[in-house]
């Protein structure tokens, strides 16, 4: 009985890893924390389909044949607990920097802003605080997650924003608002110093390098790697 439930539980580990792998893989550059969710899903089908193989091959293979496959399974799934429980302990640890690591950075609020007709299933907003020193995601589903805006993520989203922000003035007419995706920007020292601006593909076409700020800031929760605080 016991090599039984042990190649089950085996089984049913690597299947979740396996799983996890094939959700990761579809994640699209800058879906944050909604990539999350599609590496979640893939881990929990992942799991329950290989919790009932494992079961099948446990409770109708041979005594031989089961222990033949728990010699290889059982220190795969045990390497794979181990990677797991660190990883959560990483995630949730939520790490900061010390305050001189911020210093001389740049200093930017920048916000990513979609209405549902542009993507009903991402975050309703992305927002990167350099003041406060986080970044903040509302969720379709009204919820919101928190976390620390780490210095190297400040530094290279700063970089980016220089390269694009503040745009030109007047706006080059495809980009004025009105799309259903759009990045408000509030910058320390630039002139104009706040604004929005459409992220129309026309628009991302007549300024180059917005497109790269946009999913930086969009994957801004992911970059930071400090944990998430939801509510």
């Amino acid at each position: 009985m016991v090599t039984r439930l042990l190649l089950a539980l085996s089984l049913a580990v690597i299947g979740a890893a396996l799983g996890g792998l094939i959700g990761a893989a579809g994640v699209a550059r800058g879906e944050g924390l909604a990539g999350g969710a599609k590496v979640a899903l893939g881990l929990v089908a992942g799991a329950s389909l290989g919790l009932v193989f494992g079961a099948l091959v446990a409770w109708r293979a041979s005594p031989g044949r089961r222990r033949a496959l728990l010699i290889p399974a059982g220190p795969v799934a045990l390497v794979l607990v181990g990677l797991g429980a660190w990883g959560w302990v990483e995630a949730t640890r939520a790490p900061s920097d010390l305050p001189e690591a911020y210093a001389g950075l740049p200093v930017f609020t920048l916000s990513l802003i979609r209405e549902p007709e542009a993507d009903p299933v991402l975050a309703r907003r992305a927002t990167l605080d350099a003041p406060a020193r986080e970044w903040r995601v509302e969720l379709p589903d009204g919820r919101l997650c928190r976390g620390t805006l780490r210095a190297s993520v400040q530094a290279r989203v700063g970089e980016a924003a220089r390269a694009v922000l503040p745009p030109p003035t007047p706006l080059p007419a495809p980009c004025e608002t009105g799309f259903p995706e759009r990045l408000s920007w509030r910058l320390e020292g630039a002139a104009p110093e706040a604004g929005e601006i459409s992220l129309a593909p026309a628009c991302l076409s007549a300024l180059p390098g917005l497109s790269l700020l946009a999913g930086l800031v969009a994957s801004g929760s992911t970059l930071a790697e400090s944990g998430a605080r939801c509510d």
